[in-house]
């Protein structure tokens, strides 16, 4: 089965780093073991999605992914952003990433693929 790709996705993925995201949102990044440093571009922080002592959750920039190993929390920039600061709005969601990194809405992108 091909899965094909969004491109809004993909650019999102291309061009949002977490370093960034998390700057923006406000979250204090923890520097914690070597493989979670700002020189690799991964980084580690107390979850927001339950109460913990101990940083769980795991972003890495190499997959654009998170990982909470308390809680199973997981997704991509996108995924988080929608559920950290917007309550799973899609469209607010939209709307931040058009503000803070100048990419396109969704529907924009299908129109200028439609003129060309």
């Amino acid at each position: 089965m091909v899965i094909k790709r969004n491109p809004y996705f993909e650019k999102i993925r291309n061009e949002v780093g977490w370093k960034d995201v998390l700057r923006i949102l406000g979250i204090k990044i923890k520097k914690s073991r070597k493989s979670y440093s700002f020189r690799t571009g991964n980084y580690i922080v107390l979850c927001p999605f339950h109460k913990e002592r101990r940083a769980s959750l795991h972003f890495f920039n190499n997959s654009g992914q998170y990982h909470c190993y308390g809680c199973g929390a997981h997704g991509d920039v996108f995924d988080f952003v929608c559920e950290y600061a917007f309550a799973r709005d899609k469209i607010r969601t939209y709307r931040w990433f058009r503000k803070n990194f100048s990419i396109p809405l969704p529907w924009e992108l299908k129109n200028r693929s439609k003129k060309l």
